[in-house]
């Protein structure tokens, strides 16, 4: 009848889960990480496509 059976073991449990915390934000600093990296490679192949807006004149007298 030694030991408790049954119970959880609130410092292993705080443990796991400080672990699991940091490695949670381990992986969402190195998925940032890879997105700008990502969106840098993009950028650097990519070339702007878009038209110059030109006004059109209008020859309007005001009458």
């Amino acid at each position: 009848m030694a030991g408790k059976k049954g119970q959880d073991n609130s410092k292993k449990a705080a443990g796991n889960a400080r672990k699991a915390d940091s490695a949670a934000k381990k992986s969402a600093a190195a998925d940032a990480e890879r997105e700008v990296a990502e969106g840098e490679k993009w950028q650097q192949g990519a070339k702007n496509t878009s038209k110059k807006y030109v006004p059109i004149p209008t020859w309007h007298d005001g009458a």
